[in-house]
């Protein structure tokens, strides 16, 4: 199940406009927290920075999806009545 919520994130999920949005957003704080790093590292050496800063971002929000549709899950199976075919309805 994980493997399919996380293909949806994927596939679905971070192509929605509002993800998109959440994008632009994550690169203005990614330039803002990498700024000062311009000042001692490389080009190169800042960049792999960027690319394991935005690696770590992307894999928390798919980690947040996957969690959030577990829990809206088990919400909704706890929420729901239940079918018991002893009790009278």
């Amino acid at each position: 199940m994980k493997d399919l919520i996380s293909k949806i994130y994927d596939r679905v999920a971070y192509s929605e406009p509002r993800s998109q949005e959440l994008n632009l957003e994550y690169d203005q704080f990614i330039d803002k927290l990498t700024k000062p790093l311009e000042e001692t590292l490389s080009p190169e050496h800042l960049e792999a920075a960027r690319d394991l800063v935005y690696k770590a971002t992307y894999q928390a929000r798919k980690d947040g999806f996957v969690l959030g549709v577990q829990f809206l899950a088990s919400l909704l199976a706890e929420a729901l009545p239940t079918q018991n075919p002893d009790q009278e309805p």
